[in-house]
């Protein structure tokens, strides 16, 4: 997900899973009610609209579930993402630009699978 400082985005969040679920902004500067702790779940079948303000600094944050007792199953599941925020000075810099070629964000999660190559959740 890209953003840009200064300028509000709404989104839906749609939860398709068969239990509750939360989803936390994680790094990014928002009001209480909206951050996605255990306290906002959402669900199963149930969606939540949020308004996110963006009014912070160029950062690389990420969101991920927050719901109680299932936030690191969910995220191993893929529950996760990135958060790129965007403002005028990072645009200003001799960074890559180009989203998908030469910027290519990636998110690095460690993973045990069986031997027939089943993702093993509960390896910890």
């Amino acid at each position: 997900m890209k953003l840009q400082r200064g300028k509000a985005v709404t989104v839906d969040i749609y939860n398709q899973l068969t239990e509750e679920t939360t989803l936390h902004w994680h790094g990014l500067e928002v009001p209480g009610e909206v951050d996605g702790g255990p306290q906002g779940i959402i669900p199963p079948g149930g969606k939540r609209s949020v308004t996110l303000n963006v009014d912070q600094p160029a950062a690389t944050c990420w969101f991920h579930p927050h719901q109680h007792g299932k936030t690191g199953r969910q995220v191993a599941m893929g529950l996760a993402g990135l958060v790129v925020i965007e403002d005028d000075e990072i645009l200003k810099l001799m960074l890559p630009k180009q989203w998908g070629i030469d910027d290519v964000p990636v998110i690095v999660q460690d993973k045990k699978f069986s031997a027939t190559g089943r993702l093993i959740i509960n390896w910890m």
